[in-house]
């Protein structure tokens, strides 16, 4: 295989891989398998099922801990395949005001933070006609809002294991590009 300027890639494994284009700040995948050119040094991930691995990460925000970010918030409405628009009319907002809260430049408060995951897992249940068994409304009520800042490990091999861990912990360890 070679890569775009020419050069030869080889494959190696990386046990924690900072996945930045995911669009969020805080996922890692573990145990990943990249492919590298030896010329350039271009490093890109190998996901199996990009799709899986998305449905996870996004699983796992709304289930975290703490409260949602706005880049969180964006992830879940852009995984549920809905425009800003579209999203703001289920929020009961204008579109300006969805899109200073994805931008972080208003905070998710915590009425907003628990109608988003409600929002997200009820229209989830729609789009894939399935009832999701674990109970959101109690995990909602427990969502803690001055918590420790969580990084999501997702395991590449078995995004459905993922694991929140304390981001310093995943950014000290990870192999940041």
């Amino acid at each position: 295989m070679h890569c775009d300027c020419g050069g030869k890639t080889k494959e190696k494994r990386v046990g924690l891989y900072h996945y930045q284009d995911s669009g969020l700040p805080n996922v890692f995948l573990a145990d990943i398998k990249m492919i590298e050119c030896e010329e350039c040094g271009t490093a890109l991930p190998v996901i199996p099922s990009i799709l899986k691995m998305h449905a996870s990460i996004a699983e796992a925000i709304a289930m975290k801990p703490a409260m949602l970010t706005g880049a969180e918030m964006r992830f879940l409405r852009k995984q549920l395949g809905l425009s800003a628009v579209h999203w703001a009319s289920y929020m009961k907002m204008d579109k300006a005001s969805v899109s200073r809260l994805e931008n972080g430049h208003n905070p998710i408060g915590r009425q907003t933070d628990a109608l988003i995951r409600l929002l997200y897992f009820r229209l989830l249940e729609e789009k894939e006609n399935r009832h999701i068994s674990e109970n959101i409304a109690d995990m909602i009520a427990d969502v803690e809002q001055d918590s420790e800042e969580f990084g999501l490990r997702v395991p590449a091999g078995n995004p459905s294991a993922y694991t929140f861990v304390a981001a310093k912990e995943l950014f000290s360890s990870a192999a940041l590009r």
